[in-house]
This record gives C-alpha cells, sequence and structure tokens, in this order.
C-alpha cells in the first residue's frame, strides 16, 4: 500500500509543463475508452458459437479460373496437324483438305489411339482452359 502510494505522489509531483505528447491535452482523458466498450468478452471464452456455413458438396460452386473467350478451344485444337492440305486434290477451283493416308487406320472399326514421336517433350492430355464439367459444380 505504501508502495502504491508513493508511486501516486510521484505521478502528481510532475507539472503541467513538463508533460508532453498526447497526454498533456485537456480531452485525452475523456478519449481513452474502457475496456468492457471494446472488448466485451475474452477471444478465449466466446459466449456464442460461431456459425460456419456448410453445404453438400454436390451444391459448391467450383470458383477455379475460367477463360473469357470459349472460342479459343475451337482456335487451338488439342493434337497437332490432323489434316494435310494438297494441291493435287483440287475440286471446282477450291482447295480440299486431306485426311493424309498415314493417319488412318487399316480397320476404319478400331480406332488406335496415336502416340506422339518420342522426343525430349512428353505430351499431356489436352483440357482447354474453360473446362468446367458440370456447369462449375464438383462432387
Amino acid at each position: 500500500m505504501a508502495s502504491a502510494l508513493k508511486q501516486a505522489l510521484k505521478w502528481a509531483k510532475n507539472l503541467p509543463w513538463n508533460v508532453t505528447g498526447p497526454t498533456s491535452h485537456p480531452e485525452y482523458r475523456d478519449s481513452l475508452t474502457n475496456v468492457k466498450d471494446y472488448r466485451a468478452f475474452s477471444p478465449a471464452t466466446p459466449s456464442k458459437k460461431a456459425i460456419v456455413p456448410r453445404s453438400d458438396p454436390d451444391h459448391v460452386f467450383n470458383i477455379t479460373y475460367f477463360s473469357r473467350f470459349p472460342g479459343r478451344r475451337k482456335m487451338f485444337p488439342a493434337s497437332s496437324s490432323d489434316k494435310e492440305t494438297s494441291t493435287d486434290n483440287l475440286t471446282n477451283g477450291s482447295l480440299v483438305s486431306a485426311k493424309a493416308s498415314i493417319d488412318e487406320p487399316k480397320d476404319r472399326s478400331v480406332k488406335e489411339k496415336r502416340l506422339p514421336s518420342p522426343s525430349i517433350y512428353r505430351l499431356g492430355y489436352s483440357v482447354p482452359l474453360d473446362d468446367c464439367p458440370g456447369d462449375g459444380y464438383q462432387k
């Protein structure tokens, strides 16, 4: 108790012109807020449970990036050159594009998957930029 009294007297002996900063303003004491005004409860012990929105996975919208130009899929086809143009096949003055005979499978009922020629690059599956299966909803 005596030490608290000493501290109070030490604070009281400061002359007003020796106090600087925002504490020297007469309205400083009015601007101080009470602890109960800005912290109603301790963060460790909330009075209410947090409401966490939940939904079925079928109804969650996929917010990944989709391109704005859906025509881009048609501009850049998945495979490289599937068709070869030839000046030998002219019909009514127009150039006709014909499939290369190498690309045609011998048995038309069985379509084999054509593998790329071996190189240092490995081609992956072609997925368009605006690929959104299920209209953006994912499971």
